[in-house]
């Protein structure tokens, strides 16, 4: 992943956790996350989607941490917002890889909300990605829409989701 010096003691912390994310253990792979969804800076948000991006090939470390950023952002709204930035750029990042769209879906709906979610998955329908190879992702990230700040939302999204050309959206 990309070395960048960071100032401070937190700087140092999210590099560590940043190295850690690849570790052999699953509790250290976890724990670093953690790390990650509680001290990361709005500032520190393009090298920890940098890093993440670079590991996207290792899929269960990629798994686990996507895990358990949308974890930490669930409880605790405060920490959902800010990590709205890194999760911008984390989905920038995850783009250019197709195995990753039902993470994205995930990540926009668990983190961002309902809006970032249509935006998500219109992506995918405009770039002619077959949504039913992420019809199980895209259910259980509609599922989190549920949470009250989205709840209102859900009809109006899925009018607009009905609309679609793509029978499976």
């Amino acid at each position: 992943f990309i070395e960048m010096p960071l100032p401070d003691s937190e700087g140092r912390l999210i590099q560590t956790a940043l190295r850690a994310l690849l570790a052999d253990s699953p509790d250290e792979r976890e724990s670093a996350a953690h790390v990650i969804a509680a001290n990361a800076t709005i500032d520190q948000a393009a090298l920890i989607a940098d890093a993440v991006g670079q590991m996207r090939e290792q899929r269960r470390p990629l798994h686990e941490f996507v895990s358990v950023l949308t974890w930490n952002a669930a409880a605790d709204s405060a920490r959902r917002r800010r990590l709205t930035p890194l999760t911008q750029q984390l989905l920038e990042q995850l783009r250019i890889d197709p195995l990753t769209a039902g993470l994205r879906l995930k990540l926009a709906a668990e983190i961002m909300g309902a809006d970032a979610f249509e935006e998500e998955l219109r992506k995918l329908v405009d770039d002619g990605f077959p949504i039913s190879a992420v019809a199980k992702e895209a259910a259980a990230a509609i599922e989190a829409l549920n949470a009250p700040r989205d709840r209102r939302k859900l009809p109006e999204l899925e009018s607009r989701l009905a609309a679609s050309a793509d029978a499976h959206v």
